[in-house]
């Protein structure tokens, strides 16, 4: 759950990422009235902030604090970045909900706004490079598709500032200068994993192929000082996004200004500020944080925090790559020029995981200047030469490749006086076994005017013959294996002599016995060869680097297998490599450049010049690379680079990413688009992107029309072009084919306008993400459609009678011809018994048909009418589908074949008591009352009846029957009130019904009301006393007679007190009498 800090003013909310180092000061340092959210790290962060901004309105801002990456935010769980930024497209509009009309979104983050807007530096061919340096936590972003959209006029992008530059501190933390074509460098000894989480993994090697087939990448413009230090990044780190388009399409989604940085973000003693000074409009909200706290804030926002880094060796002079272990995944190796041996340093291998990065380096104790990969011919791994052995300096250790990594090591023995400078790789006699060519110094029996190159020529037992050494000139330094008197094997030898400023070639037989070429002058201190096919000839060329002229020789073959040398390059190199890293099918030019501390790649133009270079960053500002690669590291069949940098102590490799040229999908899944033919001509674009622009040239796509099109050009439809070319460094990844469709009022048929990407110069096809290598329009007819209604969509039953409903099947477009088509009705309500009377103008009288439509006419009907029930039933539908339409014309269509029409039932299980309130008397006076069921059950249904005082009254029956047949019938019920000799006053007492017993479920237990009913008393209380008159006595003692007795029964004993008025002439004789309820109704006599 986010943390939010509320103020009771909410115009601004800041959202700090809890990843943020020390995000703590950041939050405390928050201006007054602002809002803050502390984002949940193990959350996505974008459903995080759509959360809180759904119970906001009226915000005038809000502040995303996180690390940061060109077109990317370290944000949450799962990021933020230009390639899943489509997936969170409606979370992003939701947000406008919370923003006023003015609002404005600033992005705190490293390098987030950097790309190609401010300074198109665009370079195409390969991913920034990965310094290989130790490892940290690999981060891996996600790479999903990124759609370059314009912007939509119901969506016009605002204002957004972001920073292009790291967001805090600029030590060795800082983000790579990233030029487009390369991943930027990773800088590690082994690609030792840490124990730390990974961001987000890809976890096996398709993958890693996947990623780098993504649609669009983007110059960053970074600076990555490198180095110890710097966290390790996987080999795919996408690093080549356009943040610019990345803040702009934000903008569009939620319709906010937005403002962040192409620099870093953060500690201005690490390199950082806190200027967010790209923008897509004009910003006016100021930063969130009191000033005080951004001068003390210690940190950046970069995407990566200080690592702890594994070197490869110290002082890293040369690197091959090969799969050592036979898994089908390319490994490294390193010499380390300062290798002190003892088993802690010598050469460094790194092998290739599924990840697509290296595991951590395997120190071996050999090697230090010089080594070679290479297998025999239909092996499964290669195997590895180093200098140095166990035999001493003046040899070789044999490592052999194997399913399991490298074996045990073997000494290959050379000349006592040979100490190898470069190993050289070959099949020089003919066979399928590896062969070695090492250049020395001196060798035995050689004059010391010459130095001498050793062959030694494999053997099937993996063992080597003695060496035979060959003169060159002196002080040899490298050596170019390549086909130099046109036999068209690579069995021959170019070797720089760097005393003698020349190259010296070495021609083999089928025996690999090597005689004399040519002697080549170069510049002066050749020290580096590669062989390329520079001009257009179909022989090897050389390029050779020139120490102390500080220039590059070329040296093109020309027919008679002599060499002429063209211009030099005045390039200060100290290596070089040659490939056709372009893929143009030229060989392009690789060479360290210690003063830019980077790779220098010069385009060949395939007539022995070359480009101007492109320098891609390696390593640190405090290292110069020391060698270079131009090999396929990746396995994509394309050529990659590699670096080792001498101080450092890393190796840079820079994976080659070409131009992916697509036709951007019509719709999500589709890559057709419908057209409607109408009166007049309708134009339509499809949209042409390329991944990334090319640093090295242009991008020139033709597009040709498949002859699979049922349409004709000029007459159906006309292209406002049949080639796109994307100038180089462009910005602009997308163009348009204008499509125009010709005006057709004639009824004909559909027809196909299918166009394929033709041969692409400078880029290759790409599908990666969406987006296809054809576009298909289909070109609708001006034909007929259908449509059908139903009115009402939803109609009661009712419980008798009849409803009318009618279906409206309505013909559109092209109705100038005569059509059918068939109808069925369906649904889950039963003709005859839930509905009847089908009619209409459409002549339909059964639950199937044909209507036909004559010229020009567009409507027909098809009622029926709904039959009322009383029976309790779910609700039930009536649905008309259309189908076969047939013209004579184009086919029609029906875009939405059925409609329904609901029949809702309105019956319910109930019972209607009537009166519920009745009057009896004590005088056996009744009263009735009526029972009947408001639907018709399934079955019997049968409720108890009784009266809950039988003293005051009785029912006539004890229960009622209803069935199917009588469940409508009211039953009449008699009560009967029921005498007392009490006068008690009126009563009341209920006739129950008791719960319905049935086995209909929708009657069985439903409880009836019950009636309440009076009974009204008849008797009055009193005393009866006779006689009361006329009663004679004598002064002679004579007496008289009377009684008394109760009207009505007590509840209680009643005493009656006697006495005379005039006890001189009379006397009682009794003073009282009592009744009882049991004697009350018995006269007492009184004397």
């Amino acid at each position: 759950m986010s943390n939010s800090q509320v103020s009771s003013f909410r115009k601004s909310i800041a959202f700090i990422d809890s990843q943020v180092d020390d995000y703590q000061t950041l939050v405390a340092g928050v201006k007054p009235g602002t809002e803050v959210v502390v984002l949940d790290a193990g959350r996505d962060a974008i459903e995080q902030i759509t959360e809180i901004l759904g119970d906001r309105t009226n915000i005038d801002s809000i502040h995303i604090i996180s690390h940061g990456s060109p077109g990317s935010l370290q944000i949450g769980k799962t990021g933020f970045c230009e390639d899943n930024l489509e997936a969170y497209s409606q979370q992003l509009r939701q947000w406008q909900s919370a923003f006023t009309d003015s609002a404005e979104i600033l992005i705190y983050g490293c390098n987030v706004a950097s790309g190609s807007r401010d300074r198109p530096k665009i370079r195409q061919g390969f991913k920034p490079p990965n310094n290989l340096v130790g490892a940290g936590s690999p981060t891996i972003l996600n790479t999903a598709n990124r759609l370059n959209k314009p912007a939509l006029t119901h969506e016009q992008p605002l204002n957004i500032a972001a920073s292009k530059n790291i967001a805090g501190s600029s030590a060795s933390g800082a983000c790579p200068t990233v030029r487009r074509g390369f991943k930027p460098p990773s800088h590690s000894e082994s690609r030792l994993k840490p124990t730390g989480e990974i961001f987000n993994k890809h976890s096996n090697k398709q993958l890693n192929k996947q990623s780098s087939e993504r649609d669009l990448y983007y110059e960053t413009g970074n600076e990555l000082p490198g180095g110890i230090g710097e966290e390790a990044r996987d080999l795919d780190v996408g690093f080549d996004f356009d943040g610019f388009t990345f803040i702009q399409r934000i903008a569009q989604l939620t319709n906010t200004n937005v403002a962040a940085s192409k620099n870093l973000t953060g500690s201005a003693a690490k390199g950082g500020n806190w200027e967010l000074e790209t923008t897509t409009g004009e910003i006016q909200t100021p930063l969130v944080f009191e000033p005080e706290i951004l001068a003390s804030y210690e940190y950046v926002l970069s995407s990566f925090k200080p690592a702890t880094n594994f070197a490869v060796g110290s002082n890293p002079v040369l690197v091959d790559t090969g799969d050592f272990n036979g898994d089908g995944t390319k490994d490294l190796a390193v010499s380390n020029s300062n290798a002190p041996g003892g088993g802690t340093s010598g050469t460094s291998i790194l092998f290739g995981n599924i990840a697509g990065g290296f595991d951590p380096a395997i120190n071996l104790t050999v090697g230090s200047i010089a080594l070679a990969a290479g297998r025999n011919q239909g092996g499964s791994s290669d195997n590895l030469l180093v200098n140095g052995s166990s035999a001493g300096s003046n040899s070789l250790s044999f490592f052999p490749g194997s399913a399991t990594g490298l074996g045990a090591p073997t000494s290959v023995t050379l000349n006592p006086v040979s100490a190898p400078q470069y190993i050289a790789v070959g099949y020089f006699d003919n066979n399928t076994t590896l062969d070695l060519a090492v250049p020395a110094n001196r060798g035995t029996g050689s004059p010391n005017t010459n130095g001498v190159v050793s062959i030694l020529l494999g053997n099937p037992d993996g063992t080597f013959s003695a060496p035979v050494n060959s003169l060159v000139g002196r002080q040899p330094t490298s050596i170019a294996v390549g086909d130099f008197d046109g036999d068209g094997k690579k069995d021959d030898l170019a070797v720089t002599s760097r005393a003698d400023n020349t190259v010296s070639i070495l021609l083999a037989n089928d025996s690999g016995v090597f005689t004399n070429g040519p002697t080549i002058p170069v510049g002066t201190g050749p020290y580096s060869i590669a062989v390329g096919r520079f001009d257009a000839g179909d022989t090897d060329d050389l390029a050779v680097a020139n120490l102390t002229s500080k220039n590059i020789s070329i040296l093109l073959q020309n027919p008679d297998k002599t060499f002429t040398a063209a211009p030099n390059l005045a390039v200060d190199t100290t290596f070089l490599a040659a490939g056709d890293i372009d893929g143009d099918g030229k060989s392009d030019l690789a060479v360290t450049n210690g003063t830019a501390k980077a790779v220098s790649v010069l385009i060949g133009q395939g007539n022995g010049e070359f480009n101007t270079a492109i320098n891609f960053p390696v390593g640190s500002a405090n290292s110069s690379p020391s060698s270079v690669m131009v090999k396929d590291i990746d396995g994509d069949n394309r050529p990659d680079i590699a670096a080792t940098n001498f101080s450092d102590n890393t190796v840079s490799v820079l994976l080659n990413t070409p131009s992916r040229v697509k036709f951007e999908p019509a719709s999500q899944y589709t890559n057709i688009y419908n057209v409607n033919e109408g009166a007049t001509d309708t134009v339509i674009n499809i949209p042409v992107t390329i991944s990334n622009s090319s640093s090295f040239g242009d991008v020139i796509v033709p597009i040709v029309i498949d002859p699979s099109s049922t349409a004709t050009q000029g007459t159906d439809y006309t292209l406002s072009t049949t080639s796109l070319t994307f100038p180089a460094n462009t910005t602009t990844l997308t163009q348009n084919i204008a499509v125009t469709i010709k005006a057709d009022n004639i009824v004909d048929s559909n027809e196909q306008l299918i166009l394929n990407l033709g041969a692409i110069s400078g880029g290759i096809v790409g599908i990666a993400g969406a987006g296809f290598s054809q576009a298909q329009v289909s070109i609708l007819d001006r034909n007929s459609f259908y449509t059908i209604a139903a009115n009402p969509p939803t109609v009661n039953e009712g419980n008798s009678g009849t409803t009318p409903i009618a279906f409206t099947i309505t013909r559109s477009g092209s109705t100038e011809l005569w059509s059918t088509v068939d109808y069925a009705i369906g649904g889950t309500a039963t003709n005859a018994t839930d509905y009847n009377n089908i009619g209409g103008t459409s002549g339909a009288t059964a639950a199937t048909g044909k209507i036909t439509f004559a010229e020009g006419e567009t409507s027909k009907t098809i009622t029926l009418d709904v039959l009322g029930d009383a029976e309790i039933e779910p609700n039930e539908t009536v649905s008309i589908t259309l189908s076969n339409p047939i013209s004579p014309g184009g086919t029609p269509t029906i875009p939405n074949p059925t409609a329904t029409t609901t029949i809702t039932n309105d019956d319910t299980a109930g019972f209607t008591v009537t009166p519920k309130s009745l009057s009896t008397t004590e005088t056996g006076g009744t009263a009735e009352f009526t029972v009947k069921l408001n639907t018709k059950p399934t079955a019997n249904v049968s409720i108890a009846l009784s009266s809950d005082n039988t003293a005051e009254g009785t029912v006539s029956t004890n229960s009622l029957t209803f069935t199917p047949a009588n469940w409508d019938a009211p039953q009449p019920v008699t009560v009967t009130g029921v005498d007392d000799l009490v006068a008690d006053g009126s009563k009341t007492y209920n006739i129950i019904t008791a719960p319905a017993v049935s086995t209909d479920l929708n009657f069985n237990n439903f409880n009836p009301d019950d009636v309440a009913v009076t009974n009204s008393d008849n008797e009055t209380p009193g005393i009866t006393v006779n006689p009361i008159a006329g009663l004679t006595t004598g002064e002679d003692g004579a007496t008289a007679n009377f009684t008394v007795v109760l009207n009505t029964q007590p509840a209680a004993d009643v005493t009656v007190g006697l006495s005379s008025n005039n006890t001189a002439e009379g006397t009682v004789s009794t003073n009282s009498i009592t009744f009882t309820p049991a004697n009350w109704n018995i006269q007492q006599q009184l004397t």
